[in-house]
């Protein structure tokens, strides 16, 4: 079982709204269901995320929280979705 959290770069709230919170979530299931995770819990806060993971013996966690940092952030720099630039700095802890 692993537990990490995210935190945006200066403390920035950027998980206040649905329409953020929502597609975080489709791409952290996504990520972690390739890299072998499964999501136990998760917490959003205003400026950061706490998660607990259980992983396989070939899950690799720093791994799959980088693919998770750039699906997000290709996401909404490019996709049609506007967000807090917050978002290309998350950083992680484990």
């Amino acid at each position: 079982m692993r537990r990490s959290w995210l935190h945006s770069t200066n403390k920035a709230s950027i998980f206040t709204e649905e329409k953020i919170i929502n597609p975080i979530l489709e791409i952290l299931y996504s990520e972690c269901k390739k890299a072998y995770f499964d999501i136990l819990a998760y917490c959003f806060m205003p400026d950061h995320l706490h998660l607990l993971l259980a992983g396989e013996e070939k899950s690799n966690l720093a791994e799959m929280m980088k693919r998770f940092k750039q699906a997000s952030s290709f996401e909404f720099k490019l996709g049609e979705r506007a967000f807090p630039s917050s978002i290309c700095n998350l950083k992680f802890t484990f």
